[in-house]
């Protein structure tokens, strides 16, 4: 009968060994690789949202300022857009604009703001 030669992972010399701890090794330095993967992506996905959300609340911002502009008689207007609303109102102690946007998805901002014709 001719011997086979079968690759055994042991670490006490002489001794028949399992594969049990290299194959959990991997496992866990898979797992951790894994982990810091899925961080790394949550971090950027809210960062690339954030990002995204602090812009069309400006845009939308500079657009009520432009219509505010043209009828300024009222000390308050509320501007309704299809992706949030813009609420100006006048502060009379600071002595500027209050301007508070706020997008469908939560995201808010309150910006204080001097408005000139």
């Amino acid at each position: 009968m001719e011997r086979r030669v079968i690759a055994i992972f042991s670490f006490i010399r002489n001794k028949d060994g399992g594969i049990l701890l290299p194959v959990l090794a991997i496992l866990v330095m898979f797992t951790t690789m894994t982990l810091y993967v899925l961080q790394d992506y949550s971090v950027r996905r809210k960062m690339l949202v954030s990002t995204q959300d602090f812009y069309l609340a400006k845009s939308i911002e500079e657009m009520a300022i432009l219509e505010f502009k043209e009828d300024m008689k009222q000390g308050e207007k509320l501007f309704q857009y299809n992706i949030g609303t813009v609420d100006i109102s006048y502060d009379k102690e600071k002595k500027n604009h209050k301007i508070t946007t706020s997008l469908n998805n939560q995201y808010k901002r309150t910006t204080n703001r001097t408005i000139k014709e």
